[in-house]
């Protein structure tokens, strides 16, 4: 179907019968600008298409690679549109707050809609915020929907200065429920540490669409601002997250390293990997999770795979499983992971239908697999449990499974631990 007269090519041709004469013109159509790579420099250089700040290269819609290079700039920066952002090297290439910004959506960088391929590569991305409570609430937030694919920077200082007990500072946000938005990321090989709140987390909606986030190959550490024990640093101010997917969020999460998240006083726990009422699509694989208060933590959430991982000096467990609030949470796999020197190495807590098979558990200071009196119809199954302080495998619950419990054991090994192999008889 065509409406209006047709244009058979890209000119415009007036025919004019005048004096007797034939008279064409021809008007040149207008085509799009070009695409441009653009420079960003202080001095800037000379020409069209360099800038002295990255948002003035940001907002010409021609520049669709701006190259940035070695200094300090100032942010805060917003990106709406498609655009590569890159930094001669997160060494040499600072993006850090010149004035306050926005207590609620107050980001060092943010990225909105209608942007859907936005990639952010090689900047130190660094804090503090000017106040001492909810001064500084992002270094990145994807928003409103938007794509960006974060890679090879580093992450820093995110917080209040000084550091507070304020539930702001996630040095990289994407959606956020409280602002009513979502947001989708590719978050790779990236150094991210000093952060107040959380390291890394993808939150979603209640109701309606999800954000997702494939998040590998990360360095996260948490606050080193105290001591908890000689060996060991942890915050005695805010409990921390390394890695955090909430409220119907889904990712990937594989192959981080995710350290130090502590709280002291133990009033409250931190978690490396913290699944919070998270979607029904979250695999966690291949990290490594060391000295956190709890190494992988599943809360409300169901139908997680959790396997491959190293969980290392947890102050109490490695895996927890765990039912709080109104979501269940159930229906969970955690699968060939390698649990060593944790307070539990796995534990269950109020947790239904859930399958532990194949993992080893070594050195915990209490039981290698602890199973609490309100959990039930979980099924653990060849699991190796050796050289723990107390008892391989240690189940409260009561009912018609192994050995009088509530839940289902089969072909586990218990070694070399210190109380007995098992709690009751039977486990392993």
């Amino acid at each position: 179907m065509r409406f209006g007269p047709a244009i058979a090519s890209t000119k415009l041709r007036l025919v004019l019968l005048l004096s007797g004469s034939l008279i064409t013109l021809a008007l040149a159509a207008a085509s799009p600008a070009a695409a441009a790579t653009c420079t960003v420099k202080v001095p800037p250089a000379l020409g069209p298409n360099n800038f002295a700040t990255i948002q003035d290269a940001i907002d010409l819609s021609t520049c669709t690679t701006i190259n940035v290079k070695p200094g300090t700039y100032a942010g805060p920066i917003s990106i709406n549109r498609n655009v590569t952002l890159k930094g001669a090297s997160a060494a040499t290439t600072t993006i850090n707050l010149a004035t306050n910004v926005n207590p609620l959506l107050g980001a060092i960088v943010e990225v909105v809609a209608p942007a859907t391929k936005v990639t952010i590569s090689q900047f130190t991305i660094a804090g503090p915020g000017f106040g001492t409570c909810g001064s500084l609430q992002y270094g990145i937030l994807v928003r409103d929907g938007a794509t960006a694919t974060i890679r090879n920077n580093h992450i820093t200082a995110i917080r209040d200065e000084p550091l507070s007990g304020c539930q702001n500072g996630n040095a990289i946000q994407v959606g956020r429920n409280v602002l009513g938005t979502t947001g989708h990321a590719v978050i790779k090989n990236n150094t991210i540490d000093d952060y107040q709140k959380t390291g890394i987390a993808v939150d979603g909606l209640l109701v309606g669409p999800a954000s997702t986030a494939t998040i590998t190959s990360n360095k996260v550490t948490g606050d080193v601002n105290g001591a908890c024990f000689p060996l060991f640093r942890c915050s005695p101010i805010a409990a921390q997250n390394g890695i955090q997917i909430s409220r119907r969020a889904n990712a990937t999460v594989k192959s981080n390293t995710v350290a130090e998240n502590r709280y002291d006083p133990a009033i409250a726990s931190s978690g490396g990997i913290l699944l919070f009422d998270a979607g029904d699509d979250v695999t966690v694989s291949g990290n490594t999770a060391d000295r956190n208060d709890v190494g992988v933590w599943v809360i409300g959430t169901s139908n997680a795979e959790v396997r491959s991982n190293k969980l290392k000096s947890s102050t109490f467990d490695g895996v927890a499983i765990q039912h709080i609030g109104t979501n269940p949470t159930a229906f969970n796999i955690v699968s060939k992971n390698t649990a060593t020197l944790n307070g539990n190495g796995i534990g269950l807590y109020d947790t239904a239908s859930n399958l532990i098979d194949h993992n080893t558990v070594s050195t915990s200071d209490g039981p290698g697999f602890f199973v609490d009196a309100t959990s039930t119809g979980n099924f653990l199954q060849a699991n190796k449990a050796k050289q723990n302080f107390t008892f391989g495998m240690e189940d409260e619950s009561v009912g018609a499974g192994t050995a009088g419990t509530a839940n289902s054991y089969s072909g586990n090994s218990c070694t070399s631990n210190g109380t007995a192999k098992s709690d009751p008889a039977g486990l392993c």
